[in-house]
C-alpha cells in the first residue's frame, strides 16, 4: 500500500475547495443573469393577469418557501405575520408571486447580516394588503420618485426593471403601491389588491405613481 504524501493531500483538498468556490460563484452569476433576462422579457412582453380567487396568504407562503435558502444564506432574519381569515381576492398567483420575489430580492440585497425582513398580510373592507419591510439603508428621498422608472437602479448589478414590473403587475390587478422609506432605517412597500375585479389603473407614459 502506497503512502499518501500529506502535502499532496493538503494541496488536493485546497484545490477542491477552490474549485467548489469557483463553481458557487459561477452558479450565482448564472442565476443572476437568468433573473435579469427573465425581468427583461417580462418588461418587453407583459401579459394580462389571469384572475382567480386566491388567498394572498398562500401566495406569500409559497414565495417564502421559494426564497428561504437565499434569505438564510445571507444571514437575514425572516418574520411573517399572516392575517387570520384573510378573504380571497381575484389574483394571478404567478404574477403576484413574481412581484413579491422582486421586492424580497431588493430587500435582501439592501440589508447586511443581522437585517430583518418582515412580510405582513392585512385586509380592509375593499381589499387585501401585503407589506414587505426591510431594515436596510433606505432609499434617498431624491431617488424615490425615480425608482419605478425603467432601467433606473441604485445597485451596481441591477437591471432597473424589477420595481417597474412590480408596479405594472399591481396596476393590472387594479391595485396600488404605497412606499415608505427612511434613510438608515429601512423601506416598506405596501401592495393593495381589490376584492372585486377592477379596471387596471393606467397612467401616461413617463409618469410615476406617487403616494402620501
Amino acid at each position: 500500500k502506497r503512502d499518501i504524501d500529506p502535502d499532496a493531500q493538503a494541496n488536493h483538498e485546497a484545490s477542491m475547495r477552490k474549485l467548489d468556490n469557483y463553481l458557487d460563484i459561477a452558479k450565482g452569476e448564472i442565476s443572476r443573469l437568468d433573473y435579469i433576462i427573465s425581468q427583461f422579457l417580462q418588461a418587453i412582453r407583459p401579459t394580462r393577469p389571469e384572475l382567480k380567487p386566491v388567498s394572498l396568504n398562500d401566495i406569500v407562503a409559497d414565495t417564502i418557501l421559494l426564497l428561504d435558502p437565499e434569505i438564510t444564506n445571507r444571514g437575514i432574519t425572516l418574520e411573517h405575520h399572516f392575517a387570520d381569515d384573510l378573504p380571497t381576492a381575484p389574483l394571478d398567483a404567478a404574477q403576484v408571486k413574481q412581484a413579491l420575489v422582486n421586492l424580497i430580492k431588493n430587500a435582501v440585497q439592501a440589508m447586511t447580516q443581522e437585517g430583518t425582513l418582515t412580510l405582513t398580510t392585512l385586509a380592509d373592507d375593499e381589499g387585501v394588503w401585503v407589506h414587505v419591510a426591510d431594515t436596510g439603508g433606505g432609499i434617498p428621498q431624491e431617488k424615490i420618485n425615480r425608482i419605478f422608472q425603467p432601467y433606473f437602479t441604485t445597485k451596481e448589478k441591477g437591471s432597473g426593471l424589477g420595481l417597474m414590473i412590480v408596479q405594472r403587475i399591481v396596476r393590472e390587478h387594479g391595485g396600488r403601491i404605497e412606499l415608505e422609506s427612511n434613510t438608515g432605517q429601512g423601506t416598506t412597500f405596501r401592495l393593495w389588491f381589490p376584492l372585486t375585479e377592477h379596471q387596471p389603473l393606467r397612467i401616461a407614459a413617463g409618469e410615476t405613481e406617487t403616494t402620501d
